[in-house]
């Protein structure tokens, strides 16, 4: 059998985002074999890569089209980390929803198949639509039915009744794209750089499933004074310095995940507008040496009042903006990159792995692991109902198949970013306490309740 999928062919940056087919005898990933394995969300994806396609052909502009190729690949991270069908079945319905304000189509109504889901909280879309609500009727209460006779509709006026919140509103107000009481002088460079990641880090600085990464920024511009626009997909520390002489005058961040500014003057006003914050700013982050471009402009020219004027591409997580300089580089002591760090949250990845099994908390598994589950698995069920194998008898479960196997001896917390090929496999320990965190894409066979729990489970596996 074949579906469809979304996919996105990379040359730099974006050149062309079509559907294609991919086989489902060859799926490799638990959300693959998912989507392949529910005709409801083999439905879903199909549907999606048609409004998708045709949102694409509505996107005439370069950069509508940037925007929208850029959102598809961060859509397609998100539905990556999903680990079971419900949450697959609503990012699907979700995106298609997104894309539907793009290119007007056919509604999820139009499909049964297809279950509409309620939108989720602090969604943004970049295209946003108005929907006007239905008028307020106003009925006596137990009056009869009048055939043919209209209910009479009131005013909003008179519908309205007093709002009593919970706690005070004050200071809750939304966040404007803007820097308060920025006064810029008649000459200023707007200056951008950015990279989907930077040097990858060991430690995490939210809770993303997803490594820190660094990026030491080195401004030298002296003869004029600047502005920042940085932009990274990855959770970011953004590690500024800059030359004597060279004034920086405001800084804004954008990213995906978490962007965080470290080295900078407590003074210089900055934005944090990201996807994971629900940013005044919406979110962008640059790849290669084209990607994202297309919204710089049109931010900075509302900013600012004037387009970007150059930008710097990073370079083994280095950028130099302005004029390459050996000079010597000064930064701000208040915030360092480290003091980012997450100290609640273990080493992310498989180093959060092999740490856990240097402090006893782990220790690797092995295959008699595997088997003494599956001799767990039919003393608990002695009786099952399968015929006998002549030469073998009633034939054992199947032990589970090992990938990276770990075996959970006490408290431990699954480290971040255990999806796809850096999942795991672990076995609880009997009298061990069930691990916490996110397993990502790992299966988790508990000796104390018998029950395994994972994508991978439900993969068969």
């Amino acid at each position: 059998m074949y579906r469809a999928a979304i996919s996105i062919v990379l040359w730099g940056f974006v050149q062309s985002a079509i559907p294609s087919t991919f086989p489902c005898t060859q799926a490799a990933t638990p959300v693959e074999k998912a989507i392949c394995g529910d005709s409801d969300l083999s439905k879903l994806d199909d549907r999606l890569s048609t409004v998708y396609a045709a949102a694409l052909n509505t996107a005439t502009a370069q950069d509508a089209r940037s925007r929208l190729v850029s959102s598809q690949q961060a859509w397609l991270d998100r539905r990556n980390r999903c680990i079971d069908k419900r949450c697959l079945r609503r990012v699907h319905e979700e995106r298609i929803r997104e894309l539907q304000t793009v290119q007007p189509g056919p509604s999820l109504e139009s499909h049964p198949a297809e279950r509409r889901a309620e939108p989720s909280k602090g969604q943004t879309l970049h295209f946003p639509q108005q929907i006007k609500p239905d008028p307020i009727r106003s009925e006596p209460a137990n009056a009869p039915a009048a055939p043919n006779q209209q209910a009479e509709r009131v005013s909003p006026s008179e519908a309205l009744v007093p709002f009593r919140p919970s706690k005070s509103l004050a200071g809750v107000a939304p966040r404007s794209c803007e820097f308060q009481n920025l006064r810029l002088p008649a000459e200023f460079s707007v200056f951008a750089t950015g990279s989907y990641a930077g040097r990858k880090l060991d430690w995490q600085i939210d809770q993303s499933g997803h490594s820190a990464t660094q990026i030491d920024v080195a401004v030298n511009h002296p003869n004029q004074p600047v502005v920042l626009f940085l932009g990274a997909y990855e959770p970011t520390v953004w590690n500024i310095g800059w030359t004597q002489g060279t004034t920086i005058l405001a800084v804004l961040v954008s990213g995906y995940h978490r962007q965080a500014l470290a080295g900078l003057d407590p003074s210089v006003p900055t934005i944090n507008s990201s996807y994971d914050n629900r940013g005044p700013c919406g979110y962008f982050y640059l790849s290669g040496t084209e990607g994202g471009l297309g919204q710089l402009n049109p931010l900075a020219r509302r900013l600012f009042g004037r387009p970007v004027n150059m930008v710097f591409p990073v370079r083994n997580g280095i950028a130099m903006v302005g004029e390459a300089t050996a000079a010597a580089l000064v930064t701000h002591p208040a915030r360092t990159p480290d003091s980012f760090r997450d100290a609640n949250a273990p080493l992310a990845g498989q180093a959060g792995l092999e740490d856990a099994v240097r402090n006893g908390l782990l220790r690797r598994a092995t295959q008699s692991d595997a088997q003494a589950w599956s001799e767990a698995v039919a003393s608990s069920n002695p009786n099952r109902d399968v015929p006998p194998v002549a030469g073998v008898g009633i034939p054992k479960p199947t032990p589970p198949r090992i990938h990276n196997g770990y075996v959970v001896l006490k408290d431990f917390t699954f480290p971040a970013g255990l999806y796809g090929a850096h999942s795991a496999t672990f076995f609880v320990a009997r009298g061990a306490p069930k691990p916490t965190g996110n397993p990502g894409h790992s299966a988790v066979y508990d000796f104390n309740t018998l029950t395994c729990h994972g994508a991978l489970c439900a993969a068969g596996r």
